[in-house]
């Protein structure tokens, strides 16, 4: 590999300090990536389809990467390595561009006026450097221009069920059952907690969104992925459980059948590996200060 030139060098060592001065923000920043990723490109949510946790893991391990720029000539072996799992995550040739732009606007909004000409340009000199060492070596891989499909284990056709929309006869079925849900839920002594000062409509219209593009509809949700909205939640699965009970009973009380229940119910329940936890310490928090979210 040829020897960097000064600007590289100068480039390089701008992003180290920029890393180091993100520090505790860094699962704000994270927040931010993920939300414009899935955004700009659906089909990421199956690369990376893990809890908040995860997301936060992968996140973390990237900026390692950048962090360490100013030795990237001597990293090609850790960074094979890194494009090799990748590959096996079930990324492709055809997500860098999303994956990119996604990466800029979160930085863009997170630093805010601190994002600089020069900052900026340093970060596209070092992104573009180590994606280009990642690429020589996914190259080798034959999966790695095959955009046709991701690895069968990263489907999960549980989340999405494409006749569904139709069969619950459209979205203002759907509207009046979250409606009817979230009024039960806000007043509920338990899980309600969880609402206290959360504006409900809202509410009822980002969750309708959401899963009309999981039954199959039009995907208009501009919200964030729902391991990330509820990343700083203690939620465990006897809650998910109570409330399914109650999501369930205004399904009924619509009108509509058993079956379409349970495939509205299993597309739900695909969403609980990245929501519910078992310790408070698996939530994540974005600021420091900032606690979990625990109810009684």
């Amino acid at each position: 590999m040829s020897k960097p030139t000064q600007i590289k060098l100068q480039d390089r060592q701008l992003v180290s300090e920029n890393i180091e001065y993100l520090g505790t923000s860094m699962p704000a920043l994270c927040a931010r990536f993920f939300t414009h990723l899935f955004r700009l490109d659906a089909s990421q949510m199956e690369v990376f389809d893990g809890s908040a946790v995860f997301l936060n893991r992968k996140f973390s391990s990237m900026m390692a990467t950048f962090r360490n720029a100013t030795r990237l000539d001597d990293m090609e072996k850790a960074i094979a390595a890194l494009s090799c799992r990748h590959i096996r995550y079930g990324m492709r040739s055809a997500h860098l561009p999303a994956f990119k732009q996604a990466f800029m606007l979160a930085l863009s909004e997170h630093l805010n006026e601190k994002f600089s000409d020069s900052l900026r340009e340093a970060w596209h000199s070092v992104y573009d450097d180590t994606m280009a060492m990642m690429e020589k070596s996914a190259e080798k891989q034959t999966e790695w221009n095959d955009n046709s499909a991701h690895p069968k284990e990263h489907f999960h056709d549980s989340q999405h069920d494409t006749g569904l929309l139709e069969d619950i006869g459209g979205i203002e079925v759907i509207t009046r059952i979250h409606q009817a849900f979230y009024d039960v839920i806000f007043e509920d002594s338990w899980i309600g907690q969880f609402f206290l000062g959360k504006h409900k409509q809202g509410l009822i219209r980002k969750q309708t969104e959401f899963m009309v593009a999981a039954f199959g509809g039009p995907n208009t949700y501009s919200g964030q992925p729902p391991a990330l909205v509820h990343m700083h939640m203690f939620i465990t699965d006897d809650m998910a459980i109570y409330r399914e009970k109650i999501l369930r009973q205004c399904i009924y009380e619509e009108g509509l059948n058993q079956n379409i229940a349970d495939r509205w119910l299993a597309v739900d329940r695909s969403f609980w590996p990245s929501i519910n936890k078992e310790k408070v310490s698996e939530c994540v928090t974005t600021c420091p200060g900032q606690l979990p979210v625990t109810i009684k």
